[in-house]
């Protein structure tokens, strides 16, 4: 048949041939792709059993549709002929993998849980494979595994009929029925060789025996005839010593259940198997880890297998938790090898709100842990806090991997391990946070400011210099770093209009080369096996791995990797990756919090990156921000019941919803290039969004007719009033030139206007009247953040050191304000606070409520992967 067609597939290659029909590489002329084409025997079509069972085959797969199951594209005749027209998978089956040597613990575990899952999808559906076994098992170049031939398949509710034993397609060419023994005999279960009717636990079986010979690299059971196997498998047990000596005693453990010749003593599940993966994983003082542990000795890596890159990370997340992996030093050390680890959110208890770094030598994990910052070595279970390192952001290493620099309060500090000997190195000018940092090998700290420059100062101490400008395309830096050679810093450009660009300044002359314009780009970072890790953030974040020359300070080739949901890589130099798991789009759900900081279950269901809530005058509707794709859009929520429609959509970013006081209108900011946008929509969604121009965070007057907004994206930090009158020009209110002004709130009366003002030399909450813009008066005390206004008017909120603070005010001309009194923290109420350019989500309701949004109690959607000598699949 090759080079015919059938139909309009045209036969390329001969794949292999079973008892149900011979398998053929075939290309669709119609879509222009390859598939496997499955065609019955022509001495099977005057047979209405087989042509019954090819039509099951059929039917079971188009039931099936799961990542684990290859999938099946149609049943067709032609030309005389009946064939199933499946996908193909290319790649190489277990059995021919095996046949190369036993699996590593780690890998064998990774590719049986695929196994689990697929399994577990067709048992839910009612599906018994019946042949599961190595052969039957195809793995793709990357690692993902794809259960094939349900040639044998049958749906649990089908009645089994007599039929001839001499034709089992396997052993004896019969139907899989009562009395009838199909499926090749080495994985049969017991109950399979007897003949009698097999249910789910015969796959359990099979699958028990594929973990057994992925470890030991043969079958459990094995005979010189067909009688002799079988004899085996029903009266004796594996060879249980020939199970690698670092094999788990849970997992051997699970083989025993899974190989039990009672299949009423038998694992009833096979989700149950998969489940029993995580328990094992998750155990902190037994299965897994202790063998592992003992076998590493002092090169102590602690984490999980994992998969390296796509829709697998959302698995790993929530079923993978704690493995030890072994590395061998000195002479005779073996071939570095790929490993993968993943540390779950679950098991860190980290809020990763600043990424996880690992230190330069390899062995320490350094990350935030709720408003903690902790340090974990690699070979141990428990994470050790570092005193004094409370809500620090931008931690870095030093070049040793003996100390941390981190900034809080204003200021850059210095730490020992232990948090006991931690020294200022030097304070920051008021206004604005620090997007990054690193230490290099001269003991040298860079650091990157918001809004300006790249600066420089020494470890020990001193006063921080201002090393690079941003030019007048750019806005700012991200995420410097050190290259190798201590001369060199690498760092992103946030650019003001079109694509962000990655470059390299040389240091301390200050010259800077740009390696290229990448749109959406957030964070780039140099591997020492000579490679550049590229993080865009558009929604659906990606890191993309391209080769790059540090001598010649250029990119060599194409990326040659993407790792999906890849966020912020931190690389030591010893080869070992670690990067954060899922998405920065955190699960969240509104809750409503009182003046005393008790929580209650708010509208809706939770949803992915959920923040922004505001309520409507009359309190009957909430608009939120949320994902449902690349970009957020605005939902109207139903306050009393939480259903939901979506208000506005399409492309970029929407968010910072503000309703007009008569409640028809909602103003939002747009992030579109090169800076966010004023949109206007009706709060029905009737009608076409309307353009403002360009602006930022938003207030509104009582009469609806004036706009207040910091300038976009806060580049020159100032507020402008804008009139809602068709060609109305913005007027700077800011009145002093060299004072900094961001984050307006404007009184339900509309007689004050609040702030953010640097005047005193740090930002504070500030008050005035508007509009002429007198009785100018300072608020907050303790560097207060994000104003907002009760819905009375009586009051003043805002956020100072992680704590919701309110001020009364006087209902008198004059209106006194109060001395500022704390309601509660942050962190008593779960709510999720972030830098100063993203606010709080929080939204005062009438009844003197706040509708706040906090991270959903077990969301999966973070933790931490390592990747130890990842480049070396690459360099074979």
């Amino acid at each position: 048949m090759i080079g015919k067609s059938i139909s309009h597939y045209r036969i390329v290659e001969k794949l292999g041939k079973g008892g149900m029909g011979e398998v053929y590489r075939a290309e669709d002329t119609t879509l222009s792709r390859d598939v496997a084409v499955k065609v019955l025997p022509d001495e099977f079509t005057g047979d209405p059993e087989r042509l019954a069972r090819f039509e099951r085959e059929a039917k079971v797969l188009a039931s099936l549709n799961h990542p684990h199951i290859a999938s099946i594209y149609g049943l067709e005749q032609a030309d005389g002929k009946r064939f199933l027209v499946l996908e193909l998978v290319e790649g190489q089956t277990l059995a021919r993998k095996i046949l190369k040597g036993p699996l590593p613990v780690d890998e064998a575990l990774e590719v049986c849980r695929q196994i689990a899952e697929g399994l577990e999808a067709a048992h839910e559906k009612g599906i018994i494979h019946r042949d599961v076994k190595p052969a039957n098992i195809q793995i793709t170049a990357e690692g993902k595994v794809k259960i094939l031939d349900f040639g044998l398949a049958r749906a649990s509710h089908e009645q089994p009929q007599e039929v001839d034993q001499t034709h089992s397609p396997t052993i004896t060419e019969a139907m899989t029925l009562p009395g009838v023994m199909l499926g090749t005999a080495a994985y049969m279960s017991p109950e399979q060789a007897k003949g009698k009717t097999v249910d789910k636990r015969a796959d359990i079986w099979a699958f028990g025996c594929i973990l057994y010979e992925g470890l030991t690299g043969k079958a459990p059971f094995a005979g010189e005839t067909v009688s002799d196997l079988i004899a085996k498998i029903l009266e004796r047990d594996p060879d249980w010593s020939a199970l690698p000596a670092g094999t788990p005693p849970r997992m051997r453990a699970l083989m025993e259940k899974c190989l039990r010749k009672d299949p009423r003593e038998r694992l009833r599940d096979i989700g149950d198997a998969r489940l029993e993966f995580a328990d094992m994983l998750a155990s902190t003082g037994t299965g897994l880890e202790e063998s592992a542990i003992s076998a590493k000795g002092a090169a102590g890596r602690l984490g999980a297998p994992a998969l390296w890159i796509g829709g697998a990370v959302a698995a790993i997340i929530g079923t993978l938790l704690v493995l030890a992996g072994a590395r061998v030093f000195g002479p005779h050390a073996p071939e570095p090898r790929l490993r993968r680890y993943a540390i779950p959110v679950s098991q860190l208890k980290a809020d990763f709100q600043h990424p996880a770094r690992i230190s330069p030598d390899g062995r320490l994990l350094l990350f935030s842990s709720g408003k903690r910052v902790v340090v974990r070595d690699l070979g141990r279970f428990e994470p050790q806090e570092i005193a004094g390192a409370e809500g620090a952001e931008a931690c870095i290493w030093s070049h040793d991997s003996r100390r941390i620099g981190y900034f809080k309060n204003g200021k850059i500090w210095v730490s020992d391990l232990a948090g006991e000997h931690t020294t200022p190195v030097c304070g920051i000018p008021a206004g604005g946070g620090i997007n990054g940092a690193d230490w290099g090998p001269d003991d040298t700290i860079v650091f990157a400011r918001y809004l300006e420059g790249l600066y420089l100062v020494l470890a020990a101490g001193g006063e921080p210099r201002l090393f690079l400008k941003p030019d007048t395309t750019e806005i700012d830096f991200h995420h410097p770093q050190f290259l190798p050679d201590g001369r060199h810093i690498l760092a992103v450009a946030h650019r003001k209009n079109g694509p962000n660009a990655a470059i390299v300044v040389s240091y301390p002359e200050g010259v800077r080369r740009n390696l290229g314009e990448f749109d959406h780009l957030n964070v780039v970072r140099y591997a020492p096996s000579g490679h550049l890790f590229f993080t865009y953030e558009h929604g659906v974040e990606e890191t993309r791995v391209v080769p790059f020359s540090a001598s010649r300070l250029e990119i060599t080739g194409p990326p040659i990797v993407t790792l999906a949901g890849g966020l912020y890589p931190s690389l030591s130099l010893d080869g070992t990756l670690c990067y954060s798991l899922g998405s920065s789009r955190r699960l969240r759900e509104l809750v409503w919090v009182d003046r005393q900081g008790r929580v209650e279950r708010g509208p809706g269901l939770a949803q992915l990156g959920l923040d922004d809530p505001a309520i409507s005058p009359d309190g009957r509707t909430i608009v939120v921000a949320t994902y449902e794709g690349a970009n957020s859009d605005l939902w109207r929520l139903d306050a009393a019941r939480g259903t939901r429609s979506r208000l506005v959509s399409g492309p970029y970013d929407k968010y910072s919803p503000v309703w007009t006081p008569d409640g028809s209108k909602i103003i939002y900011l747009m992030a579109q290039s090169p800076a966010s946008v004023l949109m206007e929509i009706a709060a029905d969604g009737s009608g076409s969004p309307r353009r403002w121009g360009m602006g930022g965070r938003q207030t509104i007057t009582r009469d609806g007719r004036t706009i207040f907004y910091q300038d976009a994206e806060g580049v020159q930090q100032k507020i402008y009033r804008l009139d809602r009158t068709e060609g109305a020009t913005p007027v700077m209110v800011t009145a002093n030139p060299a004072t900094r002004e961001i984050n307006p709130a404007l009184s339900p009366d509309g007689k004050w206007l609040a702030c953010l003002s640097d005047e005193p030399g740090s930002f504070e909450v500030f008050v005035r009247r508007t509009p002429e813009g007198t009785q100018k008066r300072q608020v907050s005390l303790n560097g207060g953040e994000w104003p907002f206004w009760s819905r009375d008017g009586r009051a003043l909120y805002y956020w100072e050191q992680g704590a919701l603070m309110e001020v009364t005010v006087g209902t008198g001309p004059a209106a006194e304000f109060g001395a500022p009194k704390k309601l509660f923290a942050a962190d008593d109420v779960g709510v999720e606070l972030e830098h100063e350019f993203r606010p709080p989500a929080c939204s005062p309701a009438a009844d003197g409520r706040f509708l706040m949004v906090r991270r959903v109690a077990g969301d999966p959607t973070s933790g931490i992967l390592l990747v130890e000598n990842w480049a070396e699949d690459f360099r074979k």
